[in-house]
């Protein structure tokens, strides 16, 4: 019997679907693993590739018309598996051939882990065969207990995306993804509204390659900004205990203050001067520049040098 589903929606780009399904075709584990191509209906048929690999069990689902991003990522999230694990995994990554095989020891292992992440490398085209892993390497990972430690964690910058979870099935129906409020970057929101209902788990090894490209839905939606930002910054101020400690919130405030000035510099014209950005950041409670670090000061000294 199968135990994992790897589901992948897709979308054009078959060489990049290529290099995933390879990737697939190289896990240890391969004789356990069942894989959905869930195709977004775009203008290069994705079928041709999924026929290079019959050693692959692939379900290959074209849709009658096009979902967009998101539509087809909801679908492959509600599909219904038979499997006890699932893999939701970006159709442009690539993944270490013991990484279906990590997971499943520590799903097996922990009964009551709702899922378990792996850290990423961010590759780009060249090198997504390289992975920041080697065999001699220990897996090392760490036990979340409750949403407010991934949080902490996820404040500090661990590298963790929808493409690097495997679920245990039943966990998938306890949270929703909450495109209106986080559009494209709402992978991270979703895996914590799972963390609320019981434990999960981060491998500290890169066994995802997380390809970096012009045409990755994160680069190129037109509705990611600093309002999605900030909402992801008070989302996360939200699962943290109140009144927040005195060093948890000196994680939350160098992580937010930082990471949303530098992201001023990339909003276009018609943005508000700086010294207004900065009121209304700390007005929605997520800016403090007593916390301000290099970061921070380098986009503070751009936009006032310019």
């Amino acid at each position: 019997m199968n135990k994992v589903s790897i589901a992948i929606p897709a979308y054009n780009q078959p060489d990049h679907l290529r290099e995933c399904l390879q990737s697939i075709a190289n896990q240890t584990l391969i004789n356990q693993i069942e894989v959905f191509v869930f195709d977004d209906n775009g203008p290069n048929s994705l079928e041709g590739v999924v026929s290079e690999f019959p050693q692959l069990s692939i379900n290959y689902r074209k849709n009658n018309e096009r979902l967009g991003a998101a539509g087809n990522i909801s679908q492959a999230f509600s599909f219904d598996y038979k499997t006890p694990y699932v893999l939701v995994f970006h159709h442009d990554d690539t993944m270490h051939p013991r990484m279906v095989e990590e997971q499943v020891k520590i799903l097996d292992k922990i009964e009551d882990l709702l899922w378990v992440g792996t850290k990423l490398r961010f590759a780009f085209l060249k090198d997504m065969n390289i992975f920041g892993f080697s065999d001699n390497e220990l897996i090392k990972f760490v036990e979340y207990v409750d949403a407010g430690g991934l949080t902490l964690d996820l404040l500090r910058g661990i590298s963790l995306s929808f493409g690097s979870v495997m679920y245990r099935k039943d966990a998938l129906g306890l949270a929703r993804i909450n495109y209106e409020r986080f559009s494209a970057i709402s992978d991270r929101p979703f895996l914590v509204d799972i963390a609320r209902h019981g434990k999960t788990a981060f491998i500290k090894n890169k066994l995802v390659n997380y390809r970096i490209h012009s045409g990755q839905d994160s680069k190129t939606n037109a509705d990611i900004g600093i309002k999605q930002g900030v909402a992801l910054m008070q989302f996360y101020k939200e699962q943290l205990a109140s009144p927040i400690p005195w060093r948890v919130r000196r994680i939350f405030y160098i992580c937010a203050t930082n990471n949303l000035l530098d992201s001023y510099l990339r909003l276009g014209e018609g943005r508000p001067s700086l010294r207004q950005y900065i009121r209304d950041m700390k007005k929605n409670g997520v800016m403090n520049l007593w916390y301000l670090n290099r970061i921070g000061l380098r986009a503070i000294l751009k936009t006032v040098l310019k």
